[in-house]
């Protein structure tokens, strides 16, 4: 059996209604065993640690993409030094934060 790829027929926003936050969870999945990827390649220079680097990237974009932008890359001053992070933004607007300690105490 072959699948033939024919213009016009396969229409990804079509597919995705409906599916757009199990396909960003996916994203999710597959950004992270990317990036995790990187680390089996020691040599920087070595194309494959690029190549893995490409779809972690690709990735991250079409999280944020099918989160409406509510999922971006931020970069965080620490002690002198960049942390590079991805902010979480929630889907509606928060008119009560959680308490400020919402760890459970240990006694």
């Amino acid at each position: 059996m072959s699948l033939t790829f024919r213009p016009g027929i396969f229409n990804l926003r079509r597919l995705l209604n409906g599916f757009a936050r199990p396909a960003a969870d996916l994203y999710v999945r597959a950004a992270v065993m990317w990036g995790r990827a990187q680390y089996s390649v020691f040599d920087a220079a070595d194309p494959r640690k690029a190549a893995f680097r490409e779809r972690t990237n690709h990735c991250v974009e079409r999280i944020g993409a099918l989160r409406d932008g509510r999922v971006r890359r931020v970069v965080l001053d620490f002690e002198g030094k960049h942390i590079h992070a991805l902010l979480h933004l929630p889907a509606r607007p928060v008119h009560t934060p959680p308490p400020s300690s919402s760890a459970p105490e240990w006694t």
